[in-house]
């Protein structure tokens, strides 16, 4: 997201956008953590990186045009958020049971990217050679 501003080298604007989000960050802790304590001082630095990358991002876009593929990014954080919600479903107290789950957990999301067309044909090629030999896939 920073792409533009590095390019064009004009890096002090880093520093400003990344001096709002600390002040937001200070803020967001101030409004959030007497109430929701160390959930609310996650959440506020939550909120603070999205304004550092909403920051970045806008100033970044000044120098240098770049045209993200939005729909696909939203498709694979929303099959992210919905593997994640899932996972706060499921408990196991065994530490192989809860490896067990959390790497099915991990091939749904793989799967499901594949299924619901997320991943490139590319991507799913090189998924497939991933599948079939992932030591010759990672070369």
């Amino acid at each position: 997201t920073q792409v533009g501003i590095l390019i064009s080298k004009q890096t002090g604007y880093l520093g400003a956008v990344a001096a709002v989000a600390a002040f937001s960050n200070l803020g967001f802790n101030w409004l959030l953590i007497p109430r929701w304590g160390m959930m609310g001082a996650a959440w506020a630095t939550v909120f603070a990186f999205g304004i550092r990358f909403a920051g970045a991002y806008i100033v970044s876009q000044r120098f240098m045009p770049i045209s993200y593929e939005w729909a696909r990014s939203i498709k694979m954080m929303s099959a992210a958020l919905a593997i994640y919600i899932l996972s706060l479903y499921i408990s196991a107290d065994n530490v192989v049971i809860s490896i067990l789950v959390n790497v099915l957990l991990l091939s749904a999301f793989v799967l499901g990217s594949y299924k619901i067309n997320i991943l490139s044909a590319e991507e799913k090629r090189h998924l497939a050679r991933f599948i079939q030999n992932p030591l010759a896939a990672i070369r």
